[in-house]
């Protein structure tokens, strides 16, 4: 571990928490380790996708079956194509919107919630008609999985869940091309990440007024999609058909849900991005390009944020900052500069400035640093696959001798 410079986790379910306690036993015990995003989560997204409970975590997994269902059946992707098409047609420029945020890896991006709302009544809609007509050529294994997502989205629980989800991790969303490395974005990380948190505090001290038009909404659209509006069931009763006293709908939600998520992204921000990440990334400014755009200057108390253990020579590391900078600065605009840590890492003279060779390396092994394809090969296909593995294959099937592990060298 004293090699680490930084790790990431994904799960869901009961480990959730259990991961969570290790990360947080690593952080304390290796300081200079820092904790990242997974891919392909954006960072908002994987914030909830770890966050351990329960009712939360099914509703992320119903939006990733979701996006899995519509990408394998390509009669239900055309149907939902044709009602996004009348849905929205009336507004201008919301059907090009909408089609283009579910293209891809959406269930991953940062308005994924968003986008599971927006498709969520054209979506119902095509299941419907899928199911019900005499004249559907769907198999009947597809029909029997369709019917059990359409109990699943025709939930009041599930549809407030996705409203304040939405509502609440756009907060965080700032956070993202930050830690997705572009350059110009980390090297004023430690403002983004006061600026998050001052939103979210603020929305938790005004929690009732915000809460109740998030309630609002989630009312107006179940409404709309003929979605009883009623506390989950097990909150109804105490398990023995016993009725419990009942709070106030709103009031449930707001405490159950909108408080505890915000609560939990206050907490997450600050453990994940704590000061060593906000260290680590502000030295991607030593990118060529980016010195050169900004006339960026190395300053004594920068490089006192150094970690040293990382350094070829540390006793030359600020005569070399000082040559460094001098020859970025003054580049030539014709020239075509580095854009990445990584293309910084294959200029023919990165030998004769070793500390910074060093430390580009250490930025190259932070997990949220996305390596290039044409460095590590295919990555992105890697991991396809393993998250394809850990779907279709069912617990007690797994090989218990079976790993995914991903070293960013």
């Amino acid at each position: 571990m004293e090699h680490c410079r930084g790790f990431t986790y994904l799960s869901s379910g009961a480990m959730c928490q259990k991961l969570k306690e290790l990360s947080c036993r690593m952080l304390r015990d290796f300081p200079q380790v820092v904790l990242s995003p997974s891919e392909p989560y954006a960072f908002n997204v994987w914030l909830i996708r770890s966050m351990p409970i329960l009712p939360i975590q099914d509703v992320v997994d119903t939006v990733e079956q979701v996006a899995a269902v519509i990408r394998q059946s390509e009669t239900l992707a055309k149907k939902l194509d044709a009602k996004i098409t009348a849905s929205y047609s009336h507004i201008k420029g919301e059907v090009d919107r909408v089609k283009e945020s579910c293209q891809n890896q959406w269930e991953y991006a940062t308005d994924a919630f968003q986008t599971m709302l927006d498709i969520l009544e054209p979506l119902l809609s095509s299941i419907g008609e899928m199911c019900t007509s005499a004249l559907s050529d769907v198999d009947t294994d597809t029909i029997v999985v369709l019917l059990m997502l359409k109990e699943k989205l025709k939930n009041f629980d599930f549809i407030i869940t996705l409203v304040v989800l939405k509502n609440t991790l756009c907060c965080v969303s700032i956070l993202n091309p930050s830690l997705r490395g572009i350059i110009s974005i980390s090297s004023t990380l430690q403002y983004t990440i006061s600026n998050a948190l001052k939103l979210l505090t603020k929305h938790m001290q005004e929690i009732a007024i915000f809460h109740r038009k998030w309630f609002s909404d989630a009312v107006g659209r179940a409404k709309k999609l003929g979605v009883p509006v009623s506390l989950p069931v097990e909150m109804v009763t105490n398990g023995d058909g016993a009725e419990k006293p009942q709070a106030s709908l709103e009031d449930y939600y707001r405490e159950a849900l909108s408080k505890k998520v915000l609560q939990y992204l206050v907490d997450e921000v600050k453990r994940v991005l704590g000061t060593e990440m906000a260290r680590i990334l502000r030295w991607l400014s030593l990118v060529p390009s980016y010195m050169a755009d900004h006339n960026f200057s190395i300053r004594k108390d920068k490089v006192a944020d150094a970690n040293l253990n990382n350094l070829a020579r540390p006793d030359s590391f600020y005569d070399e900052l000082g040559c460094w900078e001098v020859k970025w600065r003054h580049a030539s605009k014709r020239r075509i500069l580095p854009t990445s840590v990584f293309a910084t890492l294959k200029i023919p003279d990165i030998g004769f400035y070793p500390n910074v060779q060093s430390l580009l390396r250490v930025l190259g092994t932070i997990p949220c640093v996305r390596a290039e394809s044409d460095v590590y090969g295919h990555y992105d296909m890697v991991l396809g696959r393993y998250q394809s593995y850990m779907k279709e294959v069912q617990v007690e099937k797994r090989l218990s001798n079976m790993a995914f592990v991903y070293v960013n060298q």
